[in-house]
């Protein structure tokens, strides 16, 4: 009966401590779901990145598959946002220190016949606060719906 117990007692141990290292695993959110979560489900494509700095540079320049693709219009748009998206984090030191090391999601959806929408989903730093992304974004988009 002493063992019966003694077994009993090591096997709810040993499920104690499975169920408690998947519970740690599974509360540590990567910072890229996080990003990908704003994105609605109705999206036609969605590209995902740890590094939003690198993510044009390595599609667009290291990928044969998507020089094909960029003979059809709709990837040809996509890939003239894409560039745009990324001269801007290029040409401002505020932005790209910013955003960099930081997970994004870019999605293209439909939003007409012949006409598409994007969205860009960036994840910021814990430390980075609320007022100071609006201060870069009206310095950005010189606009009143900020």
């Amino acid at each position: 009966m002493k063992k019966l117990i003694g077994i009993l007692l090591f096997a709810i141990v040993i499920a104690l401590a499975i169920i408690a290292f998947y519970k740690s695993m599974d509360g540590s959110r990567s910072a890229s779901s996080i990003a990908l979560r704003a994105i609605p489900q109705g999206a036609a494509v969605i590209v995902e990145t740890d590094e939003i700095g690198d993510l044009w540079r390595d599609l667009s320049q290291t990928n044969i598959i998507w020089e094909e693709l960029k003979a059809n219009d709709f990837f040809f748009r996509i890939n003239e946002a894409g560039r745009a998206i990324d001269s801007l984090i290029v040409n401002n030191a505020q932005i790209r220190g910013y955003l960099s090391d930081n997970p994004a999601a870019l999605s293209v959806h439909m939003s007409g016949a012949r006409k598409h929408s994007y969205l860009l989903s960036l994840q910021l730093r814990d430390e980075a606060n609320e007022d100071e992304a609006a201060v870069i974004l009206t310095g950005m988009f010189p606009s009143a719906e900020i």
